[in-house]
């Protein structure tokens, strides 16, 4: 029963992208399922980071595609414009109105990317994945979502 919930979370781990899709071998005994489990908590410790960063890279790179595609459009139809103006502060007072002129098309330009969901580059090190860590090769391995005895 241990051993069918392990492999149903291993399961779970491997789909979510935890694991990097790798199957991990260990010991169908108590001692290796209690090390697996150690495992797997370890790498849900790290995971709100892991999720941080990835939400953090997939804004940045939206944010990259608008700006580039903005200002892109702009130096197409006056070569003499500089992007970095944009940079500048706006003239008093002038902020609020001109952000309001443009926010229909900001939001046209931001549905129009058709991005890819992000995907966490998470997965167990190396040393984890059931080399040589302990856990017996003998016939009571557990390898995967169906190895059970």
């Amino acid at each position: 029963m241990l051993r069918d919930a392990v492999s149903r979370l291993d399961r779970a781990g491997r789909q979510a992208g935890l694991w990097g899709g790798r199957t991990a071998k260990y010991a169908a005994n108590q001692g290796g399922l209690a090390q697996r489990l150690s495992e797997m908590a370890g790498t849900l410790q790290r995971l709100p980071e892991e999720l941080e960063e990835t939400i953090k890279s997939s804004s940045r790179d939206l944010a990259r595609g608008a700006v580039e595609l903005v200002l892109a459009s702009y130096q197409t139809r006056d070569p003499d414009f500089s992007p970095w103006v944009a940079l500048d502060e706006f003239p008093p007072g002038t902020e609020d109105g001109a952000r309001a002129q443009v926010r229909d098309a900001a939001d046209h330009i931001v549905h129009s990317f058709e991005g890819m969901a992000p995907r966490l580059a998470f997965a167990l090190d190396s040393d984890e994945e059931g080399g040589d860590g302990g856990a017996d090769d003998s016939d009571d391995e557990a390898c995967g979502p169906g190895a059970s005895k």
